[in-house]
């Protein structure tokens, strides 16, 4: 494929037209991802059954994939309404793919603190426990 289609095709700043079971449907998934980030903080966090069964390192692991989660939402409806109202340059396929890049970064990140730095500190944690239970 040639290169400059390549280029067109992403840094276009007038793509086609949305169409509109395609803008209502983006804006649905959009919506229930906003829903679902509120829904994972506020419900499974103050859930008393939930909130005995997980640490503190868990909780904030909880929090930051719905804070992910719900600017992943509020974010796409502003993309879906800039291409649907055909805003030049806010609606190039180029700067979806850096968002959704930015958001892959995001998660992975958040999952490589819980996965390298949260077994340390938990390990910190029981040592000072230890320390504690002999110093009182």
């Amino acid at each position: 494929m040639n290169a400059q289609i390549i280029f067109q095709y992403f840094f276009d700043a007038y793509p086609p037209a949305i169409k509109s079971g395609t803008f209502y449907g983006l804006i649905v998934l959009s919506v229930l991802f906003i829903v679902i980030g509120t829904l994972l903080k506020d419900y499974l966090i103050k859930k008393p059954e939930f909130r005995k069964k997980i640490d503190r390192y868990q909780k904030v692991l909880i929090i930051k994939i719905s804070d992910i989660v719900v600017t992943l939402g509020i974010i796409n409806i502003f993309f879906v309404f800039f291409r649907k109202l055909r805003v030049p340059y806010f609606q190039m396929r180029f700067i979806l793919f850096l968002w959704f890049i930015f958001v892959a970064v995001w998660i992975i990140n958040a999952l490589q603190h819980y996965i390298v730095d949260v077994p340390k500190l938990r390990e910190q944690d029981e040592k000072r426990k230890k320390y504690e239970q002999y110093i009182s």
